[in-house]
């Protein structure tokens, strides 16, 4: 509603029209549902587990002890936000005409995996 209130008295933001807004919107929404998913709710974990320290049985069960506390809890209700952020990006491309393929979202990857 706030993109279409500032959107209703004006064309651009600052050269950006309504549609690439949707697209950010989109995107914060999304990154948003995936912090607030598997990354906030296990920090708050792993800082009880210091406090207390069960940290240490953690660190000594026999798997990966990084991977369990950061996925140990997991709030699937999350995903929505997620959906969500997708659709409105999908959404914006559409009325863009911009098109998002597989290539395009993981060209970064591999630099990544190589450490650049």
């Amino acid at each position: 509603m706030g993109l279409w209130t500032i959107f209703a008295n004006t064309r651009s933001l600052n050269g950006w029209n309504v549609f690439q807004m949707i697209a950010l919107l989109g995107v914060f929404r999304s990154m948003t549902g995936i912090i607030g998913m598997a990354i906030a709710p296990n920090m708050r974990l792993i800082m009880d587990d210091i406090r207390d320290g069960k940290l240490d049985y953690v660190i000594l069960k026999p798997l990966d002890a990084q991977f369990y506390v950061s996925f140990r809890r997991v709030v699937i209700w999350r995903l929505a936000d997620i959906a969500l952020g997708m659709l409105l990006v999908v959404i914006a491309c559409v009325k863009l005409s911009a098109s998002l393929t597989a290539g395009k979202l993981g060209c970064s990857w591999p630099c990544w995996r190589r450490g650049r």
